[in-house]
This record gives C-alpha cells, sequence and structure tokens, in this order.
C-alpha cells in the first residue's frame, strides 16, 4: 500500500484504475434513469471505483487490502498442513517482499480481486471434493460468481472445473482412495488452476 501511496505522490498513476474511475463518473453522470449504465463493464471494478472515494489511490488501497487477505490465505493453509516455517518463509517472502511485486499488487484492482477469488474458490473447491462440506461449495460459487464480474472470463473456467473434476470427485471420495486424500487434494488443485489458466 505505501508503494501505491508514493507513486501516487509522485505523480504515477494506474491507467486501469483511471478507466475504472472515468467508467464510475459515467455511471453517476447517467443519472436515476440509468443512462450511463452501459459504462459499467466490468461490474465490480467500476463499482469499486464509484464507492472508494480517492479515486486511483483508494482502488490502490483496496487492491493492497485484497492482496493482503489473499497472502493471509495461503499462509494459514501452510500453516495448517504444517509446512516448516522456513519453507513457508521461501514460499512467501517473494510475494510481498520484491517491491516490483507489490507496487504491480496495488496498481491492478481488477487482477488483485480476481486472483482473491481464484484462492477463495480453489480452498473451497478442495473441501467441498475431499471433505464433502457442502458450505465449502456454497462458498465456491459465491467466489466464482465474484469473479465473474470481475472478470466474465472466470465463467468459463468454472464450467470447465466442474465438468472436468467430476471424475476425480467419484475417485477421491471412494473408501479406497481415502489413504490418499493429499494426493487428491493436490489433483484438484491443478485441474482448477490449469482451467483457470486457459482462460
Amino acid at each position: 500500500m505505501a508503494l501505491g501511496v508514493r507513486a501516487n505522490v509522485r505523480g504515477f498513476e494506474s491507467s486501469t484504475h483511471r478507466t475504472f474511475a472515468a467508467q464510475a463518473a459515467a455511471v453517476r453522470a447517467g443519472g436515476p434513469d440509468l443512462a450511463g449504465l452501459e459504462a459499467a463493464y466490468p461490474p465490480l471494478p467500476t463499482l469499486l471505483a464509484g464507492l472508494v472515494p480517492g479515486g486511483s489511490l483508494g482502488l490502490s488501497g483496496v487492491a493492497s487490502l485484497f492482496a493482503g487477505c489473499t497472502l493471509h490465505l495461503v499462509w494459514e493453509q501452510l500453516v495448517r498442513r504444517d509446512v516448516p516455517t522456513l519453507l513457508i518463509g521461501c514460499l512467501l517472502l517473494p510475494l510481498f517482499a520484491v517491491p516490483a511485486v507489490a507496487y504491480a499488487a496495488s496498481q491492478s484492482v481488477a487482477g488483485i480481486v480476481l486472483l482473491s477469488m481464484l484462492a477463495v474458490a480453489v480452498h473451497g473447491f478442495v473441501r467441498f471434493t475431499v471433505n464433502r462440506d457442502t458450505e465449502a461449495g456454497f462458498l465456491t460459487g459465491l467466489a466464482l460468481a465474484a469473479a465473474f464480474a470481475v472478470d466474465p472470463i472466470a465463467i468459463g473456467a468454472s464450467r470447465r472445473t466442474a465438468r472436468s473434476s467430476e471424475p476425480m470427485r467419484r475417485e477421491c471420495r471412494s473408501p479406497e482412495r481415502a489413504a490418499g486424500r493429499p494426493w487428491c487434494q493436490s489433483a484438484v488443485v491443478a485441474v482448477v488452476v490449469v482451467n483457470w489458466a486457459e482462460s
């Protein structure tokens, strides 16, 4: 967040954030008859630009908060799986300790929100597939819906994920595979990430 503020003070401003701010202004200018609604695309970043004060700087703050939440989710999962502390540090330090990465995270609210929703969806999908957690499946659906509001290509990824993971869900739920749950989790995550990347 500090890098985003410093860049804004020095006159650097994200072009995508400027675009979202201009779209939000066009929507507001349309008045109560919703004449400017056609400018609200993609809807979620435009909504954030209309709600968060500060224009491009405000969106940089939102992007930084989403990046922090995603980093915390990843850290939490690594700790819960008893990954050694040194390895956790090696995996996570490049994600936030490198200034170029931290700056890039503050300059693309749409990309960071999409990545955050992907992280939540993958986490929920693994719990739903492996542990039969219905609430996690519901959370996955909500995360994918939010991702679609950020970037419509996400809906293609969710459709392909549902189709391609059906045989895997049957395999991982069978009693014979009970001992192989770590394998199942890795395979499910791989299917989700590959499908999303192909979008």
